[in-house]
């Protein structure tokens, strides 16, 4: 009986940790994907108000910035150049 109990407690010690681990890891995640979406957008507005590149701020472009962050915002940037619209 006494063997049971420390099993069922050394597993729900094990189960906590590997939980914390997983959420640690989300949240961590999580915020670098805000943060790199967030920097995507703010990159795509300065270049678009500072050098006047005519850019449009429809969905599909600020839906690139967000989803690609700050690689996004750049390839958006190289194709204006080019002279390629979305």
């Amino acid at each position: 009986m006494e063997l049971e109990l420390i099993f069922y407690l050394i597993f729900g010690i094990i189960f906590i940790l590997i939980l914390y681990a997983m959420f640690k890891f989300i949240l961590k995640t999580a915020k670098d994907i805000i943060i790199n979406a967030v920097g995507g957008l703010v990159l795509f507005v300065a270049i678009n108000f500072i050098f006047n590149m005519g850019m449009e701020y429809d969905p599909v472009n600020l839906l690139i910035c967000i989803l690609g962050g700050i690689p996004g915002a750049v390839c958006l940037i190289i194709l204006s150049l080019l002279g390629v619209t979305l």
